[in-house]
């Protein structure tokens, strides 16, 4: 037996709070010594935690690491890492509510948004 939903099935749901971003539930694609892959589920703001836990990501911001993830190479700091993964792997993206432009880091979409802000004044 399947149900259909209609749109008003959901009506009691409370809206997203404003400022509120999506987590998408990933899967590593770290590439482990054996050349198998990690595999592991984990949200999008997980993913420092788990490249420390699992993958032994360690060091001063400044550390020198390889990305691992899939058949990427890549040479940066540490610092830089989980920003890496997500901008260019995961395609974590950040719309503006606006005009739905999209932006890589979190930040530069909220300075962007306050433009608005300040034009509606």
């Amino acid at each position: 037996m399947s149900h259909n939903l209609a749109s008003n099935d959901f009506a009691f749901l409370e809206p997203e709070p404003s400022g509120y971003t999506f987590e998408q539930m990933n899967e590593c694609r770290w590439r482990r010594p054996d050349g198998s892959h990690c595999s592991y589920p984990f949200l999008d703001h997980e993913l420092s935690a788990h490249l420390r836990e699992y993958h032994g990501i360690r060091g001063g911001d400044k550390f020198h690491v390889c990305c691992s993830w899939e058949d990427c190479t890549q040479e940066l700091n540490k610092e830089n890492l989980s920003r890496h993964v997500k901008g260019t792997h995961l395609k974590v993206a950040y719309p503006c509510d606006t005009c739905n432009k999209t932006f890589t880091r979190e930040y530069n979409r909220n300075s962007h948004q306050a433009i608005f802000s300040v034009q509606q004044q």
